[in-house]
């Protein structure tokens, strides 16, 4: 179901939850980034949480790009969204280290999750509960969503509540179906426009930007001489991005290099 289709089967979750008329947006235009991001806001505020963040991820992390995929969320200007700004995120990675048992859970989760009860006793996860007790969070919900992205990764939203761990599963007993279908909406939104804006294979740099003009003249038709000659690099040079590109892809020779890559959306 793509943003139109969920426009129009559910006007009464875009105009009665997010508390903004659509009847002057036109689902097929672009909306400004900024403009989503507030109605995000607007409709989650709406339905009980205090705080979001929309981000992507891959669906499986190789082994050769754990060291970069670990690395701190804020590097990248978008690599997320949400109400959560950059100093807020690094001052919660400096504080507590960061919880292991999330960044597992978001690689591998196909269905949405609470975040796991904190032990006061263990002291690494005192430091997490310390740290969003002081937001007023008392509560996490992960939404993965799925499809509209591209072969290998998908997105997520991480929602934070005021709620206990038990009130806000009994909350979601009632209202799941109205949170899955408010986070599709914007997914949706997102992915039409904005997807290189999320997608973890470019901006975890795994694919360098180098790497990627490569790619992208090599998609055009271009050889390697031809490539050289255009981005002022050896022959060689290009043949090494191509190596390590079919090898991080998994991709057979040039011709299924960018088929994976078109597949991936890197393209």
């Amino acid at each position: 179901m793509d943003a139109q289709m969920v426009h129009s089967s559910f006007p009464w979750l875009v105009n009665s939850v997010t508390g903004f008329d659509t009847s002057e947006i036109n689902p097929l235009e672009s909306i400004p980034i900024a403009i989503l991001t507030r109605q995000m806001r607007l409709t989650f505020e709406q339905m009980g949480f205090n705080g979001f963040l929309y981000y992507g991820v891959l669906d499986e992390m190789p082994e050769s790009a754990q060291e970069t995929l670990y690395q701190p969320q804020w590097k990248h200007e978008h690599r997320f969204i949400g109400t959560m700004g950059v100093n807020t995120l690094i001052q919660y990675h400096r504080e507590t280290g960061g919880d292991r048992r999330i960044r597992e859970r978001i690689f591998s989760a196909q269905q949405l999750f609470q975040r796991e009860p904190l032990d006061h006793r263990i002291p690494q996860q005192r430091k997490v509960q310390d740290f969003f007790t002081a937001l007023d969070v008392h509560s996490q919900l992960f939404v993965p969503v799925h499809g509209l992205t591209g072969r290998g990764w998908h997105c997520q939203f991480m929602l934070n509540s005021g709620l206990s761990d038990l009130e806000l599963a009994s909350w979601l007993k009632d209202h799941q179906v109205s949170l899955l279908n408010a986070c599709f909406y914007f997914h949706s939104l997102l992915m039409r426009d904005y997807s290189y804006l999320f997608n973890p294979w470019l901006i975890n740099e795994m694919i360098s930007d180098r790497a990627l003009d490569v790619l992208t003249l090599t998609a055009n038709g271009l050889g390697s001489k031809e490539i050289a000659g255009k981005i002022n690099l050896s022959e060689k040079g290009v043949n090494y991005h191509l190596n390590h590109l079919r090898e991080l892809l998994g991709a057979e020779n040039r011709v299924h290099l960018v088929a994976v890559a078109k597949d991936m959306r890197i393209i």
